[in-house]
Order: C-alpha cells, then structure tokens, then sequence
C-alpha cells in the first residue's frame, strides 16, 4: 500500500498500526526523510513471527532452501552447490536460477560442472562442454559471461581450496569480516561472488541454508536494492 502525501503512519498502544492525516504544520518536515526505529522495530519482529507461522504472502521458503536430491546439508556437495549457484545470481528469477541449478546437478551428464576437480580436468579447448551443460536447463542464460565466471571460482576453489568451500571457510576463521576482505583483495578469482549483494546473500545462505556459524556476520551490511527500498517506504520505517 502506497500512502498519499497527506497520510502518516501510526502506531497505536495496543500494537496495531494505522494510518492518520498529517496536521499542517507536518506538511513542511514531510518531504525530508526520517527514520522510525521503534516502528522498524515493531515490524521487524512482526514480520519474522509471520515468515515462521503462515509465511509472508503466504511463503515460508526460499527458492536455495531445497539442496538436489541425495545432496545431505552442509556437505561438500552442498557448499559447491550454493556457492557456484548463487556467484550467477544476478538479474535472474530466483525461483527459476535454482530450479535450473537443481536439475543440472542431478543430471548424470551435467553435474560435473558442480566439482572443482572434474572442471579443472576439462582442457580449455574444451570450454564449450561447460557451458553446454550450464545452458542445458538454462542454468546460464548468459552463456559466455556465466560460464566465465562459473569457471574462473571453480577454478579458485580447485587451486586455493583443495576442491572444498569448507577449507576457505576454516583458513578464515569462519569470520565474515575476513571472509569479505579475502573476496575484496582477490576479487578477480572470484567474480561475481565477490560483489557487495551476492557475497552477503552467499554469507547468509552459508548461515541458514548450510547451517554454518559464521562469526561478525552481524557486521555485514545488507546490500540495499529497489525491492528492499519499496518494502522499507511502503511499511513506513522512513
């Protein structure tokens, strides 16, 4: 709901919130922007209450909340599966992105492209094998940049990590802090993952989709998009 320039929100004592014409002499203060923090509080905790109850529209699940089949939480599988997938997440339907990432690991012919150590086998005059499968169930829809960057932190993973996410995680201490500044200083090997939105959404996709526990993942700012900024006007916390 979008409220009229002469509308205000209000919290009333018993918790409910409605909205109520704003007095003249508010007309003036009304074009700057101001920060409601008890409301933003209030609603931060009504929001959470109704996404572990009936959901919020009704949806309690996260299109990355389901690993493919046979795939056990928090495995190596598991970690290669969001990293890899989540590095391409950008201007995709969510819903879409991992439905495709699904389908190409528990494909027999595609899921090679999931493990560092069969993609580092390929020689490079072979690259169309990668992106093939990548495009099979329209994993990539951005055929070459896609597999580029697939290929470059398969690669990274390969050489730096022993073919194991978890091994990265482990020589940074499982701290986010140092986590973003190793994806800052070698951002070129990992392209993508390494921007402000997709390392936080990777980060907390390590926290609630593997169940890792990360340390000063508290500290990590949230990458604020038009959708978050919508919702954040349309709820009245500014």
């Amino acid at each position: 709901m979008y409220l009229a320039p002469e509308q205000k929100w209000q919290n009333n004592n018993d918790n409910t919130i409605e909205y109520r014409p704003i007095a003249e002499d508010e007309k003036s203060s009304h074009r700057s922007i101001t920060l409601d923090i008890e409301r933003g509080a209030l609603l931060a905790e009504r929001l959470y209450q109704l996404y572990k109850t009936e959901g919020i529209f009704g949806n309690k699940e996260m299109p990355e909340d389901h690993p493919p089949q046979g795939v056990e939480i928090g495995s190596r599988e598991h970690l290669l599966f969001l990293t890899l997938t989540v590095a391409i997440d950008y201007m995709r339907n969510a819903d879409a992105l991992w439905e495709s990432a699904r389908k190409t690991f528990e494909d027999p012919e595609t899921c090679f492209v999931f493990f560092p150590e069969e993609v580092a086998n390929i020689p490079l005059g072979q690259v169309e094998k990668i992106k093939s499968a990548l495009t099979k169930y329209k994993l990539a829809l951005r055929p070459i940049r896609d597999t580029n960057i697939w290929l470059t932190i398969a690669l990274t993973i390969h050489n730096r990590w022993r073919d194991d996410p978890w091994n990265l995680l482990e020589a940074l201490n499982f701290d986010a802090i140092k986590i973003v500044k190793h994806l800052t200083r070698y951002k070129s090997e990992y392209p993508n993952l390494n921007g402000e939105k997709i390392r936080s959404l990777w980060l907390r996709m390590l926290r609630d989709n593997a169940r890792i526990n990360l340390k000063n993942l508290e500290y990590i700012p949230i990458p604020v998009d038009v959708h978050i900024t919508r919702a954040t006007l349309n709820l009245g916390i500014i």
